[in-house]
């Protein structure tokens, strides 16, 4: 009697089924990773704004509750097979599309260079408001997020009260899309705040062959590069752009403050 539970639980079809789906399972997952980290958080985004652990959760309750829950219920010739197999497969995509969902409305929409720095703003910002308010340019992509730049209001009294706004932890100008210009409108305050590598090699001495790797990555010498940080939701990063002619080159998760 024991044998014959023992084979009818870990069965071939049970194994074939559960296996089937397990298989679907990880396509689908592999499917939102590559949208994820090739579209909406490319290079160091995902870091920056930690979505990786959301993600891992959400992925990994998918990929492992399905698959168990087919071996559990799958047998051949029960009535409700059809009606089981279809409730975990709604309840999977269900599950996943929450998931994908939350992932995707905290996107980076927009990499913003104000002052001396990149800022990472994502589409939680977006506010009615700020969409009312924002200029043509600030209109979020549904892939990678845009590059430009903030600039602050020509208005002493409008300007006074963002600083105001900032140093009492509010919204700085980067997220206040009204205030956006095209990236090529900031290149020359780019160069100008742009630090040298060498100083990127000293805030990261533990790092130092990465730092080193740079030059070699992007094919340039090292003192035709330069770095910015980039400030994310959770964690800094850099931007390395060309020095000369301020175009951004890449993201490294690399420490950008001393």
């Amino acid at each position: 009697m024991k044998t014959e539970t023992k084979k009818s639980i870990f069965s071939r079809e049970k194994l074939f089924a559960a296996g089937f789906h397990l298989a679907i399972s990880v396509c689908v997952a592999i499917a939102v990773l590559l949208l994820v980290y090739f579209f909406w958080y490319p290079s160091v985004l995902a870091d920056t704004q930690a979505i990786g652990s959301i993600l891992f959760v959400v992925l990994a309750v998918d990929v492992i509750l399905g698959p168990c829950l087919t071996f559990f219920i799958f047998k051949r010739g029960k009535k409700s097979l059809r009606f089981d197999l279809t409730c975990i497969a709604l309840a999977q995509l269900l599950f996943l599309g929450f998931g994908v969902h939350t992932v995707f409305s905290a996107r980076p929409a927009f990499l913003v260079f104000s002052t001396d720095r990149f800022e990472v703003v994502s589409t939680l910002d977006w506010t009615a408001e700020n969409a009312l308010n924002a200029s043509k340019i600030a209109v979020p992509s549904l892939t990678s997020p845009k590059t430009v730049g903030a600039k602050l209001p020509a208005d002493a009294t409008e300007r006074q009260v963002i600083l105001d706004l900032a140093l009492a932890g509010g919204a700085d100008v980067a997220q206040m899309p009204k205030h956006y210009v095209a990236y090529a409108d900031v290149m020359p305050q780019v160069k100008s705040r742009a630090k040298p590598l060498t100083q990127l090699r000293s805030l990261n001495p533990k790092r130092t062959n990465e730092v080193d790797a740079i030059p070699t990555e992007f094919g340039l010498p090292a003192d035709q590069l330069a770095f910015l940080p980039l400030h994310g939701k959770i964690n800094d990063a850099v931007v390395i752009i060309e020095r000369q002619s301020a175009r951004i080159l890449g993201m490294r998760n690399l420490k950008p403050w001393p």
